[in-house]
């Protein structure tokens, strides 16, 4: 599909909806942490997204998937 959106452009909605999942899930991850830290707050967030693909046995069906990193700073009061 991403093969295909780069020809294209537009959106994908099954990729949009896996991307907005992962984010969310990475920022709640990364407030739990810095909660378990003793932080109040976090400032300066980046979130970092990759793709990675598979191809398996030579043949047609690939599989992929999201990778995120995610890291801020975390202020203690």
């Amino acid at each position: 599909f991403m093969w295909v959106k780069s020809l294209f452009g537009g959106r994908l909605e099954s990729y949009d909806v896996v991307l907005d999942y992962g984010r969310r899930e990475v920022l709640m991850r990364l407030n739990q942490q810095a909660k378990a830290m003793g932080c109040s707050s976090i400032v300066n967030i980046r979130i970092e997204t990759s793709t990675v693909s598979f191809a398996k046995n030579n043949n047609s069906s690939k599989t992929s998937s999201v990778e995120f990193l995610a890291f801020a700073t975390g202020i203690r009061q």
